[in-house]
C-alpha cells in the first residue's frame, strides 16, 4: 500500500514538474487552481489508507488472540482489489500504465489549450466590440467639433 501511495505522489509530482517546465504562464496560472483539489484529494485518500494500514494492525493483533479469526470481511475486499489490479498489470504489463497516463495528460493539455483559445476568442470579441464603441464615441465627438458646438463643459464648471 506504502509503494502504490508512493507511486501515486511520485507520478502526480512528476507530471506537475514536466508540465511546470514546459508550460506558458498561462497554463500555470490554470494549474495553480487545480493545486487545493489535489490537496484535499490525496488528503483524502492518505486517510483512507491510514485508516486501512491501522485496521490491518488491529487485524494483526486479533491474530494473536487465541480465538483470533483469519476471516475478516474488510481483509478479503481488500486483497481482492489487490489481486484484481496485480492481475491486471500481469497481464498488460508496465506499458500499460505508461500509455494510461499519458493518455490523461495528453487529453488535459488539449482541454487546457482549446480552454485558452476560447477564452482568446472572447476576449478578442470582447476588444473588438470595445474598439467599436471608441470609434463610435470619436465619431459622434468629431460631429459635434464640425458642427460647431465645441467641447462640452464639464458639469460644476463656470465657463
Amino acid at each position: 500500500m506504502y509503494l502504490a501511495y508512493a507511486a501515486g505522489m511520485a507520478s502526480i509530482a512528476g507530471v506537475l514538474a514536466i508540465a511546470v517546465a514546459l508550460a506558458r504562464s498561462t497554463l500555470i496560472e490554470r494549474m495553480r487552481r487545480i493545486v487545493p483539489y489535489v490537496n484535499g484529494i490525496s488528503g483524502a485518500l492518505l486517510v483512507l489508507v491510514g485508516l486501512y494500514v491501522g485496521y490491518y494492525g488491529f487485524y494483526e493483533v486479533r491474530l494473536f488472540d487465541a480465538n483470533g479469526s483469519p476471516s475478516d470481511r474488510v481483509i478479503a475486499a481488500a486483497g481482492r482489489v489487490q489481486g484484481a489490479l496485480a492481475a491486471w498489470v500481469h497481464q498488460h504489463g508496465p506499458w500499460s500504465w505508461v500509455l494510461a497516463v499519458a493518455g490523461l495528460a495528453t487529453l488535459a493539455t488539449l482541454g487546457s489549450v482549446w480552454r485558452s483559445r476560447a477564452r482568446r476568442r472572447v476576449r478578442a470579441r470582447s476588444s473588438r466590440d470595445t474598439l467599436a464603441a471608441a470609434a463610435n464615441l470619436r465619431a459622434d465627438t468629431a460631429k459635434d467639433v464640425v458642427v460647431g458646438r465645441g467641447a462640452r463643459p464639464r458639469p460644476g464648471s463656470t465657463e
